[in-house]
């Protein structure tokens, strides 16, 4: 009887066993199959900073800056477990684009360093005239027939090719020519901007292809901005409690909100409320007074209003205070 009693026991410990490695397995199994963040850096090892675009498993992720002699941390970048290729593109200190690849493995989180030593601290004359004689100048003619002054982002690059960005700036009705040196190829030319007061940010596109010394014109159209009409304005404004009771007092410009703790007797600056179109604006404060339940035995809030109108650009302070229950 007592060995049918330990055969028991011991079959119940070996089921238990098992499912517990089956558990771990499927957890292991898993796991693998779980993109986690790994951070990749680029440790440049030249002497003269590199712009460049990473790509990992084929796929751009994106471009970045690595000063010279540094390392910088590109991206954190979901992998699952295992061997993955990445590729560096760039350019040498001639212009000529190169380009470098890894087998990194991805495991417990570690970080992926990608060394980068092309060379060539100083472009050797040969080169130069080497890399000159398959270059051509694109020139973009930026056209600003906007009524305003912008700042203006232009890209031009080609798939699997690192671009050159460009700022600039266009006063209102004119234009600026922008220059490249690009090899030949297919290319796209992105112009990007954004209206003042807009957070949109407008594009406009062009595919070219470089044969020989190209220009081209980009138009920036004329718009009509709101902000002609309703030009923004702004309001500060000064809460003072002039009751006996330090109160929590919410304050409402339009449709702006802000709720602040002032003590009796003080003056509390709620901050500068912009984007304020010509015309009336509401100001109300709003209170719940102690007193007033003392005396009423009612939750009422106490209110305040006063009606403020902006003109054209025009900025105003105001004070507005709480008064004493009566």
């Amino acid at each position: 009887m007592l060995k049918k009693y330990y055969l028991i026991i011991f079959f119940v410990f070996a089921v238990f066993a098992l499912a517990s490695l089956n558990t771990t397995y499927a957890t292991y199994v898993n796991n693998r199959d779980i993109k986690l963040p790994y951070p990749v850096y680029v440790k440049n090892q030249d002497n003269y900073s590199h712009f460049l675009t990473l790509y990992v498993d084929g796929r751009e992720s994106l471009a970045a800056s690595v000063p010279a002699q540094s390392r910088k941390l590109i991206v954190y970048y979901y992998l699952k477990e295992g061997n993955h290729t990445f590729k560096l593109l760039t350019r040498d200190n001639c212009g000529f684009s190169k380009s470098v690849s890894y087998n990194k493995n991805a495991e417990g989180r570690k970080s992926i360093i990608l060394p980068m030593n092309i060379g060539i601290d100083k472009c050797p004359l040969k080169k130069i005239i080497e890399w000159k004689k398959h270059i051509f100048n694109l020139n973009v003619n930026i056209v600003n027939k906007d009524s305003t002054g912008l700042s203006v982002t232009l890209y031009t690059g080609k798939k699997s090719y690192p671009g050159f960005t460009k700022y600039t700036y266009i006063p209102s009705s004119s234009n600026k020519t922008v220059p490249f040196q690009l090899e030949a190829g297919n290319y796209s030319v992105s112009l990007m901007w954004s209206y003042p007061h807009e957070a949109i940010v407008t594009s406009s596109k062009k595919q070219i292809e470089v044969e020989n010394n190209t220009e081209i014109v980009m138009n920036i159209p004329r718009t009509i901005h709101v902000e002609a009409y309703n030009p923004e304005g702004k309001i500060s404004v000064i809460v003072e409690n002039k009751d006996n009771n330090n109160l929590w007092v919410g304050l409402h410009v339009d449709d702006y909100a802000e709720t602040r703790y002032v003590l009796s007797g003080q003056k509390v600056f709620y901050g500068e409320f912009t984007h304020l179109g010509q015309g009336q604006h509401t100001i109300m404060i709003r209170w719940l007074d102690p007193d007033t339940y003392r005396h009423t035995f009612k939750d009422s809030f106490s209110e305040k209003v006063e009606n403020v109108t902006l003109g054209k650009n025009e900025s105003r302070q105001i004070t507005i205070s709480t008064y004493l229950f009566q």
